[in-house]
């Protein structure tokens, strides 16, 4: 038996009541104040599009009623005894992360050139130079969000200064103010150019849940 880890949650939230991939039950493994929502597998689910779209449909459930600290898909143990050394040892980090994601969820924005740029030259130097002036560029947009970031609790971008996405970005909000955020979003969108803003979410906080098991 193997046990798929799901997220880990504060104890005393509501009950879960809902069923795991391949239909298995969801329970919790308890360690003092946090509890690990899993559920027990003959083997580890196998990665395909289908389940792993079936697993982001379970967590984002869980996650509407119990402020948890997500697990990726993957995050699997040999059973309880294993389960409730991971809370043990990292206990102090997921109790953390728990306090500064709770009642929030993440907003993720991805930016798009309105006009990719021309190809890169393709000597060494202009190649260097064509990606200088393109990181520049998606750096002098991204500081174009500073709006969304008195919006959220805590954002995280990077600049991969494709010739197609200049960023990505995550930001952790309160429930309560997607609608305020989206809201600027849009009044952003609208002002900057040379690029457009597309905001998906709300998604359980993944950026900003470093230490889940595996």
């Amino acid at each position: 038996m193997t046990v798929l880890v799901y997220g880990i949650a504060e104890h005393g939230g509501a009950a879960i009541k809902d069923a795991g991939l391949q239909w298995r039950p969801l329970r919790g493994v308890r360690a003092g104040p946090l509890v690990a929502i899993v559920s027990d597998h003959d083997e580890p689910p196998a990665r395909s599009v289908e389940t792993l779209w079936h697993y982001e449909e379970i967590v984002e459930r869980i996650a509407a009623g119990h402020s948890m600290v997500p697990a990726r898909f993957g995050s699997v143990l040999d059973d309880d005894e294993a389960v409730l050394e991971m809370l043990h040892a990292k206990h102090e980090t997921l109790s953390t992360i728990l306090g500064r994601t709770r009642g929030a969820v993440e907003l993720a924005l991805r930016a798009t050139w309105d006009q990719p740029p021309a190809p890169e030259a393709h000597t060494g130097t202009g190649y260097l130079r064509a990606r200088l002036e393109l990181r520049e560029r998606a750096r002098a947009i991204a500081a174009e969000l500073m709006p969304l970031g008195k919006l959220s609790r805590a954002s995280r971008c990077t600049l991969p200064a494709r010739q197609d996405e200049p960023f990505r970005c995550a930001f952790l909000v309160d429930r309560e103010q997607v609608p305020d955020f989206t809201a600027s979003l849009q009044q952003l969108d609208d002002r900057l150019s040379g690029v457009d803003l597309v905001c998906t979410g709300p998604w359980p906080p993944y950026s900003f849940a470093e230490e889940v098991p595996a």
